[in-house]
């Protein structure tokens, strides 16, 4: 093994056959700032990543092969989903419950609304209109100029409810003229996109802590929904009847793929599963009983983080360990889901510092930043196992 490679500063071989990320560079955001808990997806977008911290608001633009700071968008709360572009547009939703759009390029706000409550979680464009959730159960639909749509209330069963909710909310999910979307006494609705009048419900979050935190995963006629400490169950689309369940929550996405889930569960394993069978194909342990990422696809790999610190790289035929990079604070690890394009997959840790790693046939292309410029690079621990 090199040990240069170990440190990032060179790829590993073009003709192996598998390929690993190498570390590009890191960028620090707001170092005087205690360690939070970040949870904002970054999106790669035109050259740029965008992103939201909790410490501060504003949406912050960092440009994609330095990790130099090159723009922003003013908020009046922190911004802890991702924002959502849609044309020349960029929809963001803020803690302080404000929704708003810019226009991207010129940076101009064109409109903003006040909702009723923060807003943690992902929005989704359908139909030229956003779709919202809010910590307090609360769904919108708002128009691409703003127009309040509908707004649909969720009454929490008391007696259903955890003695603490999770500060978040799920995203909402769009499948088949309906809107999917949990709350935090474990129920999950469906929604008519176009009235917002419900169209089915169930309850099925368990535990100390029933909310439901991740959206809802739908393929063809199937939704697989999760409880943040379980169970994890594939209904039919009416949410009628129970196809197959497991044990484990998640707080984590599905990431799909044919007749594939891959399911990043809340004990910190990874689980291959049949979608139609809920049958387990292979299931990897992290061995840190800690949350996992939103498992991404790389090739023939899944790539997940984990907020004990550590990103793993997994062969997503038989579930071995391929390569792991360990941030050098393992208790500031990743909450924010990965992301990644063809050229890097960007990584943001609860210590607010923003990774790039070069990927795919870029990598012998990746700039590495000297230790005596800005935001120099931090080497970490990265490993490849046979």
């Amino acid at each position: 093994m090199d040990s240069m490679w170990l440190m990032g500063l060179i790829p590993w071989s073009l003709d192996s056959q598998t390929t690993y990320p190498v570390l590009a560079w890191a960028q620090p955001i707001q170092e005087e700032v205690a360690v939070g808990a970040e949870y904002g997806q970054p999106i790669l977008f035109s050259d740029g990543i965008y992103l939201g911290v909790s410490s501060s608001p504003d949406v912050l633009v960092f440009e994609e092969s330095t990790g130099v700071q090159i723009n922003k968008y003013t908020t009046e709360g922190s911004v802890q989903s991702q924002p959502l572009m849609q044309g020349d547009r960029m929809y963001v939703a803020d803690t302080s419950g404000v929704v708003y759009a810019f226009h991207r390029v010129s940076g101009e706000l064109l409109w903003s609304r006040p909702t009723n409550s923060p807003i943690m979680s992902d929005m989704v464009y359908v139909e030229d209109s956003i779709v919202a959730s809010t910590v307090d159960n609360a769904v919108y639909r708002l128009s691409k100029d703003g127009e309040l749509l509908w707004r649909h209330q969720y009454e929490a069963k008391i007696s259903r409810a955890g003695e603490l909710n999770i500060f978040g909310g799920a995203a909402p999910i769009f499948h088949k003229d309906s809107i999917y979307v949990g709350f935090s006494d474990g129920g999950v609705q469906r929604i008519n996109l176009s009235s917002g009048d419900v169209l089915s419900n169930v309850w099925m979050g368990e535990g100390r802590y029933p909310d439901i935190v991740s959206p809802a995963c739908a393929s063809e006629d199937i939704v697989i929904l999760s409880g943040f400490e379980g169970p994890t169950i594939a209904y039919n689309l009416d949410l009628s009847k129970e196809l197959w369940r497991l044990d484990a929550g998640r707080a984590a996405g599905i990431l799909m793929e044919e007749n594939n889930a891959y399911i990043a569960q809340s004990n910190g394993s990874l689980l291959s599963v049949d979608i139609n069978s809920g049958a387990i194909f292979w299931e990897w342990n992290s061995d840190v009983h800690a949350n996992l990422t939103t498992p991404i696809l790389f090739g023939d790999a899944i790539i997940v983080g984990s907020v004990q610190g550590t990103i793993y790289q997994i062969n997503k035929e038989d579930g071995t360990l391929i390569w792991e990079f360990k941030h050098e604070t393992l208790d500031a690890g990743f909450s924010a889901p990965l992301t990644m394009n063809d050229q890097h997959l960007i990584a943001l840790s609860n210590e607010r510092i923003l990774y790039s790693f070069a990927i795919g046939n870029q990598e012998n292309k990746a700039k590495i930043r000297a230790a005596s410029s800005s935001g120099s690079m931090i080497l970490s621990t990265m490993d490849r196992h046979e």
